[in-house]
This record gives C-alpha cells, sequence and structure tokens, in this order.
C-alpha cells in the first residue's frame, strides 16, 4: 500500500487561460505535495481552445481533415506537456501519465464516450517515482487504442472516473469559482455578489438540478454511482463546495436541506 495519501486535482480551463497560468497549477500542486499527499493532476486545455480546433476543423476540406477526435484533443495533450515542463521547472518530479500505460479506456460515441478502464497498479507505480503524475482530461482510448473524447466538460469526467478507481484522499475540481451558488456569480452585478450564499455542501440530487454548467452531468453520475465525494473550489481555497451523499447546506445556514 502506498505510504503517502493521493490527491486528485482537475484544473479547467476556466483557470488556464494560457501558459501564464501555469505558474498557479504549480504553485497549487507545491502546496498539496508540502501537506504530505501525492497528486494526479489533470489538465484541461487552454480557455477556448477546443472551440477554436473545432471551428479549424470543420473550415478543412474533407481530405485534408484529421481524425476529430484527434483533432480536437490537441489542447489536453499541449497543455498537459506544458504543465510537466512548469513543474519541473519548479523542482517537482512530474510525468505526463501516457494513456496506453494507465490504461484509461472509454467505450461508446468516439466524441462522447463513457470510461471504463484504468490500471490502478500502473499508475501507482507510476506515482512511486513521481510527486505529479499529470493526466490529459477528456480523452481516451477505446479498446482498438483509438483516441476518443469524454462528451464537453470532459475532464471533470477523467477526474472522477480517476477518482472512483484509485480513492484518493482528496478529489477537487478546480474552476474559477470558489465553490458553486443558486444563483450563479458571473450573471449577479458587482453589488449583489456579496450577497450571494455559497453551499458548503450539495447532495448529489440538488447538484443534478443545478445541470452541467459547473460539473459535467455524466461525471456527477459516476460519482453518486460509486458514493464518491468531491469538491469543487478555487486554487488556493480551503473550502469550496463538498457534493456527495450527505445532506445540503448553504454557507452560514446551520438548517439543513438549503434548496428546495
Amino acid at each position: 500500500m502506498p505510504d503517502r495519501p493521493l490527491a486528485i486535482l482537475k484544473f479547467g480551463g476556466s483557470i488556464l487561460h494560457d501558459r501564464s497560468c501555469l505558474p498557479l497549477v504549480v504553485d497549487e500542486c507545491h502546496r498539496i505535495i508540502d501537506g504530505g499527499r501525492r497528486v494526479i493532476a489533470v489538465i484541461s486545455a487552454y480557455r477556448g481552445l477546443t472551440d477554436q480546433l473545432a471551428a479549424r476543423w470543420a473550415e478543412e476540406s474533407a481530405k485534408a481533415r484529421p481524425d476529430r477526435a484527434v483533432a480536437l484533443s490537441a489542447g489536453e495533450f499541449q497543455a498537459a506537456t506544458d504543465t510537466q515542463e512548469a513543474l519541473h521547472a519548479a523542482g517537482i518530479p512530474a510525468r505526463v501519465g501516457d494513456l496506453a500505460a494507465i490504461g484509461f479506456r472509454a467505450t461508446g460515441d468516439p466524441l462522447d464516450a463513457d470510461p471504463v478502464g484504468l490500471d490502478v497498479g500502473a499508475l501507482e507505480a507510476m506515482l512511486q517515482h513521481q510527486k505529479v503524475v499529470v493526466i490529459p482530461g477528456f480523452v481516451a482510448l477505446d479498446p482498438s487504442d483509438r483516441l476518443v473524447l469524454l462528451g464537453r466538460g470532459g475532464s471533470d469526467l477523467t477526474a472522477i472516473h480517476l477518482a472512483c478507481r484509485m480513492r484518493p484522499d482528496q478529489c477537487d475540481l478546480l474552476k474559477d469559482v470558489d465553490g458553486i451558488y443558486a444563483t450563479d456569480p458571473a450573471n449577479a452585478g458587482p453589488d449583489a455578489r456579496d450577497g450571494l450564499s455559497r453551499f458548503e455542501r450539495l447532495d448529489f440530487s440538488h447538484a443534478g438540478r443545478l445541470g452541467d454548467q459547473v460539473i459535467q452531468a455524466k461525471a456527477l453520475a459516476l460519482a453518486e454511482a460509486h458514493g464518491l465525494e468531491f469538491r469543487v473550489r478555487s486554487v488556493g481555497d480551503g473550502a469550496g463546495t463538498v457534493i456527495g451523499s450527505r445532506p445540503t447546506v448553504v454557507e452560514n445556514d446551520l438548517s439543513e436541506d438549503g434548496i428546495s
């Protein structure tokens, strides 16, 4: 058994605007490592890049088009490689986990597949030699070793699938919000934001009613099926919103079931 606890951290495109944001990832990984945990960092593409790649793919002639899944996943692989390099530059041993080597498999629609496999032993072996294993989100291999995608917001699903198989001490989806609110802070006026109440906890049912703008619906369903508790938070924030089977609680509201 590993002698150090494990944290799975998913860094979304809302955080990763471009390479200049990688110090945020490095600092967060460093903070978790200093707390005694090993880290699996799931990395999304830089913000907006997947949409750009989709538009470019559509504009290319049918003869010149690469496979759509391959074309659309380029952003995740690039960001994962950049993250590994940034971690190395900061003196943190890290490597990108090859999908075939860790047995990350998915089946179904090649653009909206469902993860079904993971070689836990292979991933644990990588973690014995690295402080951080970087995994590109959104992508997997089908049984024929072809690249497939996990649907829009699929990096959430990557992190949740890894957590269901690895059972870490901590699974956090890091975004540009410090948790989940009944009203999207981005849609509230500046004067109203301070009055918004954050959920300290959300049960799976209530989380599902909020739609997939914050968490991919497939990722949420997988977590519920496995009874996995995870957290949505911002970089450096220790609170956020915990999602699981326990009753919903609104911040500063001791009553349970804070929403209807």
